[in-house]
């Protein structure tokens, strides 16, 4: 039920889709007025004890503590920075007509102090002229009374017992106010941390997403241009036979959730294997093995992908019923790595090791996994191949091929 009511209270002015920021800072002010309220109640009971006869005060009293609820009127009208600004003033006002009051044993001046600090919580950014207008005005007003309590006592004689327990009472009241503020700060601290942490997570993810993890980490490091050459790796080219064609006869969310769930299951597939995805065009995609992080078995990784590839595109044809087919071409060599461009920035590979994979893909069977000599005597001792053969390759003349078909 309180909480209720604290809830009510303090979102009093906002909107139904505030600025993080502003409904910061209008939750905070509603909620620094309705203490600043609840802590003047805390002074009745000294007042109609040891002054039963002086109505005058009580009055007064709550007088000065109807004037804090204009505060949610402003922000009920949506005038925020009047809002902040009449608290902070009124605060000012009454704690100076307190302490001038009651003298200085009482210490009342010091919540200008308290002002201070609030003024720094509660204004925005675009709000600090009245941040500093209000600060500046406080901090004056402190100096003021400071010399004023050097040659004035208190106004009123009030008795010494209420006096005591007056000044007790206040004492208390700033112990909590500079708990309760320490505690707001460190709060704030921690979920600061906290937001922080989690944002640098999702880039880090985000990075790595794009990049692989050794280059995202060099990049980071350091703005130099990255590129590495790899004297043997094994570069996949794959093409999806029939896609195109489909294309014209679904509709829109249909294909791409189609294509989705292909390059889904590959990409699983590639983290399986621990491959590296080049770069993904259309239906067409490129992976590498043995780089970043150079390996001994990157072709027998790129080989047990293809397999893999394959198999996966035959589950999700029958799922779909579909009767997709795709071309794969693998050879083995050496390229060249890097990260190109400002913007949009990728990982890529060139070399002419990267031009003959491709060309086994272009120059395969649907449904074939052709692989080069080079990439064939790194494997044929661990799959099964079918006879050679010789394909003309543009550019290259004569080559060998063979169709990889399966693990031994």
């Amino acid at each position: 039920m309180l909480r209720k009511i604290w809830d009510s209270v303090i979102n009093i002015g906002l909107e139904k889709n505030p600025n993080h920021i502003e409904a910061k800072t209008i939750r905070l002010t509603n909620g620094i007025t309705l203490l600043t309220i609840l802590m003047g109640f805390n002074f009745y009971p000294n007042l109609i004890y040891f002054l039963p006869d002086t109505f005058l005060l009580v009055i007064l009293l709550s007088g000065t503590l109807c004037l804090y609820l204009l505060v949610f009127g402003f922000n009920f009208f949506q005038l925020h920075t009047s809002a902040k600004t009449y608290l902070l003033l009124i605060a000012c006002f009454n704690l100076s007509l307190t302490s001038i009051l009651l003298g200085r044993e009482q210490n009342f001046h010091f919540y200008l102090i308290a002002i201070i600090a609030v003024a720094f919580f509660i204004f925005e950014e675009r709000e600090l002229r009245v941040q500093y207008f209000i600060v500046s005005l406080v901090t004056l007003v402190f100096i003021g009374l400071e010399i004023w309590f050097s040659i004035h006592p208190g106004l009123l004689p009030f008795p010494k017992d209420f006096l005591f327990f007056a000044g007790i009472n206040n004492n208390l009241g700033l112990l909590f106010l500079v708990v309760g503020f320490l505690y707001y700060i460190s709060s704030n601290y921690k979920k600061a941390q906290i937001a922080l942490e989690d944002e640098r997570q999702k880039s880090e993810s985000l990075l790595h997403n794009i990049l692989p993890v050794p280059i995202a980490e060099r990049l980071k490091k350091s703005r130099l241009a990255i590129a590495d050459g790899f004297d043997f790796v094994s570069i996949l080219f794959a093409d999806i036979v029939g896609f195109t064609p489909l294309s014209g006869k679904m509709k829109p969310e249909d294909l791409v959730s189609l294509l989705n769930r292909i390059f889904s299951d590959f990409d699983v597939l590639v983290e399986e294997n621990r491959l590296e995805k080049i770069k993904t065009i259309g239906d067409a995609f490129m992976v590498a093995g043995g780089l970043p992080i150079p390996s001994n078995t990157h072709a027998f990784q790129v080989a047990k992908f293809a397999l893999e590839v394959r198999k996966s595109l035959d589950k999700i044809n029958l799922e779909n019923h579909q009767s997709l087919m795709i071309r794969i071409g693998i050879h083995s060599g050496p390229v060249v790595a890097g990260v190109i461009g400002l913007s949009k920035f990728s990982y890529d590979v060139w070399g002419d090791t990267v031009n003959i994979a491709s060309r086994m893909e272009s120059h395969c069977l649907p449904g074939e996994i052709q692989v080069s000599e080079s990439s064939y005597q790194l494997l044929k001792e661990k799959f099964i191949f079918s006879e050679r053969r010789t394909i003309e390759i543009k550019g290259k003349g004569e080559m060998a091929t063979y169709l990889l078909l399966g693990e031994i």
